[in-house]
This record gives structure tokens, sequence and C-alpha cells, in this order.
């Protein structure tokens, strides 16, 4: 669906427009399905670069599990 669209703002605004990537991608610890798809579209956007330069500019990163555990309210603590 993100390749769609970036052709469709390249249709519409025209080559001279600069097209920006940021994707969040699924660490080890998702799910079985999450990684395959983050597997597939990265494959996609590989093969993608191979043909065409859609993207002006790509950032991959992926949001690991911070380990926050949500702890009851206390005496003195503000919300």
């Amino acid at each position: 669906m993100f390749i769609d669209l970036a052709r469709y703002i390249r249709a519409l605004k025209g080559e001279s427009s600069q097209i920006w990537l940021f994707a969040v991608i699924p660490t080890t610890k998702e799910g079985e399905k999450e990684q395959l798809n983050a597997a597939i579209a990265l494959t996609e956007l590989e093969y993608l670069n191979l043909n065409e330069r859609l993207f002006n500019h790509i950032i991959l990163t992926s949001l690991g599990p911070t380990g926050y555990k949500k702890r009851g309210r206390g005496k003195g603590r503000s919300a």
C-alpha cells in the first residue's frame, strides 16, 4: 500500500517532488505474522529500488518494547 501511495503522490506532484518513507518495522519479539509482513514489504521495497527510484529518502526503524509496567497510584503520586 505504501508503494501505491508513493506512486500516486509522484503522479500528482511530479517527478521533482521529494518523497520520504519512514517505516517502523517489528522487533524480533513481535508475532510471526507481523515479521512475515515486514519481510515481504522490505523485499518489495528492495526490488522497487532496483528498477525504479520512487523514494528520495528511506528511514527504517523498530520500536522495541520498553519494559514499562503500569503501577498502581501510590500516596503523593500525581497522574
